[in-house]
């Protein structure tokens, strides 16, 4: 994660206070990347959705105290957090109406796939079963959109955001 320079308050990040940080932080989990981030901008890292849902898939921690921290570690001195009761407002709406309109789950070409296994062997969520084709398990799927990206023959593909809500309203 690239700190060197990041922003912060109501209008971050695009248009707030831009800080210099001088931090470059890496991990081989990218929840427990986040989780140091969030805690270095003086928030619970539960807070932060996306966190909290990876952490109760079990993609990886979300307690601070679970993160093995190597080098300097200190809170960003001055970090200016967004409004919590804005931020969940508008988290709120989007949560439950616009993100669930807008997931795209990946389309599988059955005429195109030669059942390779590759999306499935690949899929980080292991969401994807090989019966024979493959089927994307919805409650499990990331949207990461791995399998689209290493299927040799292009059978796995993502949707458009048209079809995305068509996909949603629809259940197919």
């Amino acid at each position: 994660m690239d700190a060197l320079r990041g922003m912060d308050g109501q209008n971050g990040p695009s248009g707030g206070r831009v800080l210099g940080i001088g931090k470059i932080l890496t991990s081989s989990n990218p929840v427990a990347l986040d989780v140091v981030m969030a805690a270095m901008a003086g928030t619970e890292p539960r807070r932060i959705p996306t966190t909290r849902i990876a952490g109760e898939r079990g993609l990886g921690p979300v307690d601070l105290s679970a993160v093995e921290i190597v080098g300097d570690y200190e809170p960003i001195p001055g970090f200016r957090l967004p409004s919590y009761r804005l931020a969940r407002s508008f988290t709120g709406i989007a949560t439950a109406v616009v993100y669930p309109l807008m997931r795209r789950w990946p389309i599988l070409d059955r005429q195109l796939c030669i059942k390779c296994g590759r999306c499935a062997d690949n899929c980080p969520a292991v969401a994807i079963d090989m019966s024979p084709f493959p089927a994307v398990g919805r409650d499990k799927c990331i949207m990461c959109y791995c399998c689209a990206e290493l299927c040799p023959v292009k059978a796995m593909t993502v949707p458009s955001l048209f079809r995305g809500v068509i996909q949603n309203l629809t259940g197919r």
